[in-house]
């Protein structure tokens, strides 16, 4: 029998996305039927993502602003 590998994922970095916590629990379904599934947080990694949240608390990102040479 193959085991099928999932990488899950939310679209939004929100931390009460809607989508993020269908994610987790699409996760857990598929866990429960013997899937194996990694679950990904765009907020855990430094990518230039939107992040509302972040942006009113800090303001934009450093790694998503572009520096050009002027």
């Amino acid at each position: 029998m193959i085991t099928a590998k999932i990488l899950a994922f939310a679209g939004s970095a929100r931390q009460d996305s809607v989508n993020k916590k269908l994610a987790k629990i699409a996760v857990e379904g598929a866990k429960a039927v013997g899937a194996e599934v990694s679950y990904l947080d765009f907020r855990d990694l430094p990518l230039p993502l939107y992040d509302e949240d972040l942006e009113e608390a800090e303001g934009m990102p450093e790694n998503a602003k572009l520096n050009l040479p002027v």
